[in-house]
């Protein structure tokens, strides 16, 4: 195979109609790839407003467009994955034959399992889900011969060690651009006096924003001048109907007037800066992304236990990782403003292990690493 100026052919393959965390730490990666290393082309089936493919197009970055659903866990989701993908195979192959790359990288399981089986060119699949049926994964393994696993975290890559050889499975937390989010401005504040509480969390039931409005109801008595917001996207309609039922849990919570629910697409960045504290309540988040943004923006972060995150930050003094029934306590101890004050350097710094120029190097040599194996190229690994 021969490559313009050496380059290496990096087929990037998302297959999300929109822009979640998954994909925006994707782009992160795709965006500030080494143009003297790689030369991409991503495929992607978002055509959201601002999505990917906007993105693509507004930056010159070389895309494909094409068309998949967001699968639902049931027979309706299944009947859908089999159209898309049958849709999806011919529109694949010639992409390939024209591109011939080295590396298909393909952003989290889903994107996979579009991958025809009879694929020969080397697939590195960037898994972001820790809760996955364990029959999905060893479907995968067993379907591509040439199969590598960049793990966003130790959580996620623990359901691959039994079924993949240790150099095949990689460990590379997501990547920050740290520079361009800590310009991030914060929204008008109505009252400069309130205590403020953010939850970043697309509504989804595994997000449990019911327990951060439980965790509202314990502290509103104690914390007078208490204000929250809730910003997620609402992406189908089991979303809608939790969405309905979490509006209806607030008032009988008596939270209505010091709770806001943010539904609007866009970075949650501006809602990080306005917070105090920004409060994690996922139940085994794979990553934890706005818990990097938080330190990121200098914002002490009350995390439940048992995230992807918590060896990599267990000795970051900003975050208190407990169990669910603690975050109380966890919260609490960071109502004094000089400790929030106090603890935004070590914040900051914490952060910094998730660079964008940390990540890259990282996945480049990945990159490069596959394509010496399998291709012979004179690189070094």
């Amino acid at each position: 195979m021969t490559n313009v100026n050496n380059l290496l052919n990096i087929l990037l393959l998302d297959c999300a109609p929109f822009t979640g965390g998954a994909q925006e730490s994707f782009w992160s990666l795709a965006a500030h790839l080494p143009q003297d290393v790689c030369r991409p082309l991503l495929m992607t089936a978002d055509h959201s407003a601002g999505g990917l493919a906007e993105r693509a197009a507004l930056q010159s970055f070389p895309y494909q467009p094409f068309t998949a659903r967001h699968w639902p866990a049931n027979v309706r989701g299944l009947l859908q994955y089999l159209q898309d993908s049958r849709r999806f195979e011919p529109f694949f192959r010639k992409t390939v034959a024209d591109f011939q790359p080295d590396v298909i990288h393909a952003n989290c399981i889903r994107s996979a399992l579009l991958i025809p089986q009879d694929c020969r060119q080397p697939i590195l699949l960037h898994d972001r889900d820790a809760a996955f049926p364990f029959f999905v994964t060893r479907h995968i393994s067993n379907r591509f011969q040439n199969l590598h696993i960049v793990a966003i975290s130790p959580l996620v890559a623990e359901k691959w060690r039994s079924l993949l050889p240790e150099d095949r499975l990689h460990i590379v937390p997501n990547g920050f651009d740290l520079e361009a989010m800590a310009v991030a401005q914060p929204p008008k504040k109505d009252d400069s006096a309130a205590f403020r509480l953010l939850q970043v969390a697309d509504f989804s039931p595994w997000k449990r924003h019911d327990r951060f409005l439980n965790l509202l109801a314990q502290l509103k008595p104690q914390i007078p001048n208490m204000k929250a917001v809730i910003k997620g996207r609402v992406r189908d309609r089991q979303g809608e109907r939790l969405l309905t039922d979490l509006k209806q849990m607030a008032s009988k919570l008596g939270l209505d007037d010091s709770l806001a629910f943010n539904t609007a697409d866009g970075s949650a960045l501006p809602e990080i800066a306005a917070a105090d504290v920004v409060v994690s309540c996922s139940d085994g988040e794979p990553f934890g992304r706005t818990i990097v943004e938080a330190l990121a923006l200098g914002k002490p972060v009350a995390a439940c236990r048992g995230g992807g995150l918590d060896a990599l930050l267990a000795d970051c003094t900003a975050v208190s990782f407990v169990p669910p029934d603690k975050l109380h306590d966890a919260v609490l101890q960071w109502l004094p403003p000089e400790k929030r004050q106090m603890t935004v350097p070590f914040a900051q710094k914490a952060a910094r292990i998730f660079s964008i120029g940390r990540h890259v190097a990282e996945i480049t040599g990945i990159y490069k690493n596959i394509a010496y194996v399998n291709n012979g190229y004179p690189l070094e690994h």
